[in-house]
């Protein structure tokens, strides 16, 4: 029995980590409206997950949606690597993730009136997060997670972007966006039964760019955003099922002092389904689109990632 409960546990949690890894796949597209079910649920700790992830996305879509762009139609392949582990932090379950995005994209739209195209292949701007569930999600060694049963879960998380991406200051269309920029979050969710409810709210602030379109100076006022997602697990072990929904607003930019017409107000909705495939991999599918009632990223998305376990509790 042990053996299977422990089997069972690696089913569970290689699906549930292969689902939160579809948030990392696209980090720069419209992140404070980022769809991402069960991002802040309980894991075992010691446990270790490589993820490789792609993410194709068409429309309205700008790695960096703080461009003063019109008419923007994109094409975007998105390729990921990261690596997550969970651990204990004050007696409760604490998640730290890491990753590295490789972009591919085709952008055509228009300045100020005058049209632009661009082609861009090479490396996006990596990423380093916390997350810490603080009530409700003690942390819990893989032999002993089967007895966890989720009720009321609080967390917080903090996700800090790193400049490390391909730019160049004499193009305004760059894989990276050669400025920090720091994400902060509240959840809370409860579960009955077989159905999870979860909220999230969220702030991401920025550092300026020095370097705009030469030796100019873009900064952006704070991103706000609001997600919800309401979760189904199905029957068999592993298997589970989302529908998502998020708001955004806030980013409006500044170039050189000079304000630009760039507040973004964007809603997004997504499904989510992810199912382990066998003991210590799993895999997760995303499709989601978005509604935009000001300036920023309004596109189609679908995503993929396939998770392995590599490590639990010495197993």
């Amino acid at each position: 029995m042990q053996l299977s409960n422990r089997y069972y546990q690696q089913l569970r949690s290689v699906s549930l980590v292969a689902g939160v890894s579809l948030l990392m796949v696209v980090p720069q597209l419209s992140q404070a409206q980022q769809l991402e079910p069960r991002a802040y649920s309980n894991a075992p700790i010691g446990v270790r997950f490589v993820s490789l992830g792609y993410a194709w996305s068409n429309g309205n879509v700008l790695l960096d949606p703080a461009l003063p762009i019109d008419n923007l139609d994109a094409d975007i392949h998105v390729g990921m690597f990261l690596l997550s582990q969970a651990f204990s932090l004050a007696g409760d379950n604490a998640k730290i993730k890491f990753a590295l995005p490789w972009q591919a994209g085709d952008w055509a739209g228009s300045i100020e009136d005058v049209p632009e195209s661009q082609r861009e292949r090479g490396l996006g701007d990596a990423w380093i997060g916390l997350d810490w569930l603080f009530s409700g999600a003690p942390a819990l060694t893989l032999d002993e997670f089967h007895q966890y049963q989720p009720g009321k879960v609080f967390g917080m998380g903090l996700r800090l972007s790193i400049p490390s991406g391909d730019y160049d200051s004499q193009d305004l269309l760059n894989l990276g966006s050669n400025r920090w920029s720091l994400r902060s979050e509240f959840s809370a969710s409860q579960t009955w039964d077989q159905w999870t409810l979860e909220g999230v709210a969220g702030v991401r602030v920025f550092s300026a760019n020095n370097d705009f379109l030469g030796s100019r100076t873009l900064e952006q006022k704070p991103m706000w955003s609001l997600k919800g997602s309401a979760i189904y697990s199905l029957p068999r072990p592993g298997w589970w099922a989302s529908f998502s929904m998020a708001y955004g607003e806030g980013g409006k930019t500044r170039v050189d002092g000079v304000s630009k017409n760039t507040k973004q107000q964007n809603w997004r909705f997504g499904a989510t389904f992810s199912m382990p495939l066998a003991h210590r991999h799993g895999i997760s599918v995303r499709i989601s689109s978005g509604i935009n009632n000001g300036a920023g990223s309004d596109f189609d998305s679908v995503n993929l990632v396939y998770t392995y376990q590599m490590a639990a509790g010495g197993d």
